[in-house]
């Protein structure tokens, strides 16, 4: 878990599918692919990050 302008952001590890994110409150909860390489897992998060603020 970490924190970026105000907005609390935590990850998770999944198998069964790419990426899933929702947004409940100042909480930003991403669920990404175990297989992804570090770099898909920073375009993910980023791109959350873009759209559901």
């Amino acid at each position: 878990m970490f924190r970026y302008n105000g907005l609390r952001i935590i990850m998770k590890e999944v198998s069964s599918f790419e990426y899933f994110a929702t947004k409940s409150g100042s909480t930003l909860l991403i669920y990404v692919n175990k297989d992804l390489s570090n770099d898909e897992k920073s375009k993910v998060l980023h791109k959350s990050i873009r759209n559901m603020t």
